[in-house]
């Protein structure tokens, strides 16, 4: 599953999602954006 995106059926319907390594990447920099907007405000 190196191919960077995969096909997983979720609740009957194909979604399209990023290979996890990418997505835990992503999810990891959501975070901590998060994290520096709640510092600010």
């Amino acid at each position: 599953m190196g191919t960077g995106v995969s096909l997983k059926v979720l609740d009957g319907c194909l979604v399209l999602i990023t290979d996890s390594r990418e997505e835990t990447r992503l999810l990891h920099e959501q975070t901590q954006l998060a994290q520096q907007q709640m510092e600010q405000t």
